[in-house]
């Protein structure tokens, strides 16, 4: 009966330590209005803005359709997605796009975008001590004529 006792407890003890580390205990997400997606023809720093907008309005679709499949998968299919963790996404700067040769997937052209953004995780506590985060969006597309995708971010600091 101990034994059993120690299991349910060690259960309790480790889904509770899951919650916390995802946020769920700890904050609530609020869905906005939807984002309109960006026009067709749009410059690489649009489909970033749209991103960062889909993400702060929690608009699922916008942001898969700004995304590669590749990209979509890595970000957005876990617990970490930043549709369901970041509380908010301020974005200060959206730098110009430069030409870039790395790219993940193949991609014939592929744009760098520096971003600097405020985002505040379901798992941190405020005030941050450098709430301005510089993030680098790769952008890749094969054709003139195809969209730009977000194809690969990460952070700078």
């Amino acid at each position: 009966m101990r034994r059993r006792s120690s299991a349910l407890l060690a259960v309790a003890l480790l889904a509770a330590n899951a919650a916390a580390a995802t946020g769920c205990a700890a904050c609530t997400v609020v869905k906005g209005p939807p984002v309109s997606p960006p026009a067709a023809g749009a410059p690489a720093d649009a489909v970033v803005r749209a991103y960062l907008t889909g993400i702060r309005a929690r608009d699922a679709e916008v942001v898969r359709a700004v995304t590669a499949p590749s990209f979509h998968q890595r970000y957005h299919d876990y617990w970490s997605d930043p549709i369901r963790s970041w509380i908010d996404v301020r974005v200060s700067e959206v730098g110009a796009p430069a030409p870039d040769t790395y790219g993940p997937g193949g991609y014939r052209q592929v744009r760098r975008v520096f971003v600097t953004v405020d985002v505040r995780r379901c798992n941190e506590e405020p005030p941050n001590d450098d709430p301005h985060y510089p993030y680098t969006f790769l952008l890749g597309r094969q054709s003139d004529a195809a969209p730009w995708k977000i194809i690969d971010m990460g952070g700078l600091g």
